[in-house]
């Protein structure tokens, strides 16, 4: 991934209504359009008893004051991903706009039904909590960091029905990332793509101690790396925040990984993906997934850093008054992003996928070929 940095010029902005159907053995990751929130569909290519693996991370936000709903726009890319069940589901961290597609909410004047979880039920006249787990609640292993020092209604709702549904469905694993030592945790999305935890709850792999300076929730999210055996790599990082942190995150993954694509730490944020990781991580492409907010997201700073990476945005707008966004045309896809990977050789397609955006702008359509080592080139 050394060899070339990448050109916006080779970039070909298609009139094609839908990107072609990916191949069976490739690798499919959706960089789903939420809004101002994250969540990322790994699909594994097909294996020899037809069966696909598939991890959620994250789904977006609670769908209530008029915000972008996670868990109907996460539902509708797993339709289009012909997804009909999930393997495993991954919550980085107990932020609404990570979690909220996972929990439900009451109902409101901006949402008079409130919102639902995709992963389970709840009937909000009724005393208690049901949990009735859905078609998408997991059917091996459900990931998150534990219980937390912050508390919220979310994280409440998550704490109470993750356990209530595993203890009946014990084929489900529930791995709380809790520790140092249950980093490293893998997940087998066939033929030899691997998605692994390289940091959660302030630990780092490669490191047996948490880190000192972690110890806000963004700051204990967990990250994930998913490589393929052709030599493909892509870290998704959740909120994950802090120079010291990031840092101890690029040395111990450096030296054994060039990296293709990184899903930039908390929403572009000017405390998130510093100068000295990308210089470390070296990545080709960069997604920010964002939308329209108030938070300075993205920030001018994480431009600055990504200044010799094409990054792509989900949503949302750029940073004002930025000269690393006027010299290089970095696009808003106002959409989801698919990235299409052959497993055992050296190239990767990237396109946005029409009809997918979390608000009423229409989607920008482009595809992108690329290859390891030498960027992206004009597709066809």
């Amino acid at each position: 991934m050394r060899t070339s940095l990448i050109a916006l010029a080779t970039l070909s902005f298609s009139c094609i209504a839908v990107p072609a159907a990916a191949g069976e053995d490739d690798l499919e990751i959706y960089v789903i359009d939420v809004g101002q929130g994250d969540s990322t569909l790994i699909v594994g290519p097909e294996q020899e008893d037809r069966h696909r693996s598939s991890l959620l991370i994250d789904a977006g936000d609670l769908g209530n004051f008029g915000k972008p709903d996670g868990a109907k726009l996460v539902q509708g890319i797993l339709n289009q991903a012909k997804v009909g069940e999930l393997d495993h589901v991954l919550l980085s961290h107990y932020d609404a706009d990570h979690m909220g597609g996972f929990v439900t909410s009451k109902p409101t004047k901006s949402a008079p039904m409130g919102s639902s979880s995709l992963l389970w039920t709840r009937d909000w006249g009724q005393e208690g909590r049901p949990c009735e787990p859905t078609a998408f609640f997991p059917k091996v292993s459900i990931i998150d960091i534990g219980d937390p020092v912050k508390k919220s209604n979310a994280r409440d709702e998550w704490l109470h029905c993750v356990p209530k549904i595993t203890k009946v469905r014990p084929k489900v694993e529930h791995v709380g990332i809790d520790e140092c030592a249950k980093i490293n945790h893998s997940i087998d999305l066939g033929k030899g793509v691997l998605a692994r935890i390289v940091a959660g709850r302030g630990c780092v792999v490669g490191n047996p101690d948490k880190h000192k300076s972690a110890n806000t929730p963004n700051e204990m999210s967990i990250a994930v790396l998913v490589s393929t055996k052709g030599g493909f790599d892509f870290l998704v990082t959740g909120d994950l925040i802090g120079r010291e942190h990031e840092d101890a995150l690029a040395n111990a993954l450096s030296q054994t990984t060039d990296l293709e694509i990184l899903r930039t730490g908390h929403h572009g944020a000017a405390n998130a993906t510093s100068e000295s990781f990308v210089t470390m991580m070296k990545p080709e492409v960069a997604f920010i997934s964002v939308g329209f907010n108030s938070y300075d997201h993205p920030h001018c700073d994480t431009f600055n850093a990504l200044q010799n990476v094409l990054a792509l945005q989900t949503s949302g707008e750029h940073p004002k008054d930025c000269n690393a966004v006027k010299d290089k045309k970095h696009l808003i896809a106002n959409g989801t992003i698919r990235i299409d990977v052959d497993v055992e050789g050296e190239d990767y397609e990237i396109h946005a996928l029409p009809e997918t955006s979390s608000s009423d702008d229409e989607t920008i359509k482009f595809t992108a070929k690329c290859m390891i080592g030498d960027g992206c080139k004009l597709g066809e």
